[in-house]
């Protein structure tokens, strides 16, 4: 009985395991230390206020409220990903504004067509200049949203670079002397 017990286990680990449930490496989320959980999340919750706090006061507070969607999932990807190519700064700083002027020159009658067409043109600029960040294609989905009800200009792109400009200085600062991250370069690779 415990023969057969123990083969059953080994085998839905397996499965879970090829299910994506549970992991056989060092990805698994659960063995980064409670610390460094709670360090990121901070990092995280300072940039966000700092970014909102300074956009509020400079800029229309529809714009702020509008940019904030894709900078929560980019705070994610800069603190709880550093490592990654993705949370580079050029990635980061460039893939966002390229993807933000995308959007705005966009023109299509057809909604669905305008919205698709843009995430696979803003994908294939993310490829050509090396600016792999997948929360700047929620930039570039802003003003194609915004554009169904209301004229959307070249006048966005101020609170998205103010956004943008404030979150780069604000994550360097943290990814450097908060959370010790050494992997923060300004490199385009």
């Amino acid at each position: 009985m415990h023969l057969i017990l123990q083969h059953s286990k080994k085998w839905s680990l397996r499965i879970l395991a090829q299910l994506g449930v549970v992991h056989n490496d060092s990805q698994n989320i659960s063995v980064i230390p409670l610390i460094e959980r709670i360090k990121v999340a901070l990092a995280a919750f300072t940039t966000i206020f700092i970014v909102t706090t300074i956009s509020t006061q400079i800029q229309d507070s529809n714009a702020s409220l509008i940019l904030l969607g894709s900078m929560g999932a980019s705070a994610v990807i800069i603190f709880a990903l550093p490592s990654s190519p993705l949370a580079k700064p050029w990635s980061f700083l460039v893939g966002h504004t390229v993807d933000a002027t995308l959007g705005m020159t966009m023109v299509l009658s057809d909604f669905v067509l305008l919205a698709s067409a843009t995430i696979g043109i803003v994908l294939m600029l993310m490829y050509i200049f090396e600016c792999m960040h997948p929360s700047a294609a929620a930039t570039a989905l802003v003003p194609v949203i915004g554009s169904r009800n209301m004229d959307i200009g070249y006048e966005l792109l101020m609170p998205v670079m103010l956004n943008l400009l404030v979150f780069l200085v604000v994550s360097l600062i943290l990814n450097r002397w908060v959370l010790y991250y050494q992997c923060c370069t300004f490199s385009v690779k």
